[in-house]
């Protein structure tokens, strides 16, 4: 369950090697602290592990250097990067890895970085960023013993019941509102309860992963998606997911997949995602479920259900409140607790069958921010019984997919990376076609000859980004 990125950039006049990436980590990882902790466990399991300083902290262990056959190529890279993200991170020590790649062909450098979610949630590029400039030196907090982390999960036990019973006070002064938010949370259950009755109408990606990963990746142009939300009345995620769904389609007529014109793949867009978005483009606040209808050959009409689909979320906020199943064994002791995570991991591949997220690099902010910086791909977890999860990133001109597939369940996982940018060529024209064919409806253009969207030399005005 952790999260990678892979950064491909120039070193520059000045150079950059594994002696400045240490001193540039060890530079701001003193402001950083979850970093530089690892998780040890309560004696007996009485309460949640807790996080500590590592008192062995060795920042070497964690950036690491690695080289490619001279000259090394993408592909080369990428099988090095699915191997990397296939190992677990060493559960005794923080819970990160940083590894610059050189070799790579026309004097490129890469950094591939591994970094558990447990983690990432608390570290943010904003905040990494922000602690670049503080050098302040740091000292490792001496280790608790046993004893002290069984005396601070005894007190914190002892606070459960007086947090139960402070809400329970809270609940009888205002019963109304209490009434209110039982209700939400019940309608919340209903709405999982239903989506994990309903089968998917597709479980051609539900299978349980193995150890192996293969790693892929998909390049594509921000215009091309500004262009067709334009032309189509859509947001840039109608888009994106229209393409993913065309990508789809064409991997599973290749596999013999597709049962019919109603054939769907059931993504889900986790919440905060870039892909999360509403129509207002505000990030949704629950995971997302979205049906990708896969089945229909036409791609505009693929933009149009999921525009659809979209809108009616939006009207009903109807969203996936899976946080909601989760915070309501919140308090229970740690054995409880991790029975309803584990209920709700398990629910994963009757709810979803691939991920689909938009994120912000989880680390190397140093490298967001480097001008000699390329290209940058994220990587995203399998969930239990998912084969294939796929992310992507923007910088400056590019939006960039990493696709993360079990090896054995999708050895051709790069057939997708290229079916991506093909969808997304087919979408471009499409939407040119009807939106030139609307225009000389509207006889906007008299007796002037119509010339096509800015491909390859052609002319038309690319549309301002919307929002």
């Amino acid at each position: 369950m952790h999260v990678g990125q892979v950064v491909i950039f120039r070193p520059g006049r000045d150079g950059f090697d594994y002696e400045k990436l240490v001193g540039l980590v060890d530079s701001w990882i003193g402001q950083v602290p979850r970093l530089r902790q690892r998780l040890v466990r309560v004696p007996g399991n009485i309460a949640r592990p807790v996080w500590i300083d590592d008192p062995d902290f060795d920042l070497t262990y964690h950036v690491r250097r690695s080289g490619l056959p001279r000259p090394g190529s993408d592909e080369q890279l990428f099988e090095f990067c699915a191997r990397i993200e296939s190992r677990r991170l060493d559960r005794t020590r923080p819970l990160w890895e940083v590894y610059l790649i050189e070799g790579l062909d026309r004097g490129r450098i890469a950094l591939a970085s591994k970094v558990h979610q447990a983690v990432a949630d608390s570290v943010t590029v904003t905040g990494m960023a922000a602690s670049a400039a503080n050098t302040a030196a740091w000292s490792p907090r001496p280790a608790p013993s046993g004893g002290e982390l069984l005396r601070s999960a005894v007190v914190e036990l002892g606070r459960q019941p007086a947090r139960s019973l402070g809400a329970f006070r809270s609940a009888a002064a205002n019963p109304r509102r209490s009434s209110q938010e039982a209700l939400a949370v019940a309608a919340d259950l209903s709405r999982i309860a239903r989506t994990a009755g309903a089968s998917s109408a597709s479980g051609l990606f539900k299978a349980p992963p193995g150890e192996s990963r293969r790693f892929a990746v998909s390049r594509t142009a921000v215009a091309d998606y500004l262009a067709v939300a334009e032309r189509l009345e859509a947001t840039l995620s109608d888009v994106v997911l229209a393409a993913i769904a065309g990508a789809l389609r064409g991997w599973l007529l290749l596999r013999g997949g597709l049962t019919g014109d109603d054939t769907a793949v059931r993504a889900m867009l986790p919440a905060g995602g870039l892909m999360a978005e509403t129509e207002h483009g505000h990030a949704a606040t629950a995971p997302t479920i979205v049906d990708l209808p896969v089945g229909d050959p036409d791609p505009l009409a693929r933009v149009s259900r999921i525009r659809a689909a979209r809108e009616a979320r939006d009207e009903s906020h109807d969203s996936l409140a899976l946080d909601d199943a989760v915070n309501l064994v919140g308090l229970a002791p740690p054995p409880v607790h991790a029975l309803g995570v584990r209920a709700a991991a398990s629910l994963a591949p009757r709810l979803w069958d691939v991920t689909v997220t938009g994120v912000i690099g989880p680390f190397a902010p140093f490298a967001d921010q480097n001008p000699d910086m390329v290209e940058t791909f994220p990587i995203t977890p399998l969930y239990p019984g998912q084969a294939l999860s796929i992310a992507l990133t923007s910088h400056r001109d590019g939006v960039f997919f990493g696709l993360n597939a079990d090896r054995d369940i999708c050895p051709d996982v790069e057939v997708m990376g290229v079916l991506i940018e093909e969808a997304l060529a087919e979408l471009v024209t499409a939407s040119s076609a009807t939106w030139l064919a609307g225009r000389r409806r509207q006889g906007a253009y008299g007796n002037r000859r119509v010339r096509g969207p800015r491909t390859g030399g052609r002319s038309e005005p690319r549309p301002a980004a919307r929002g």
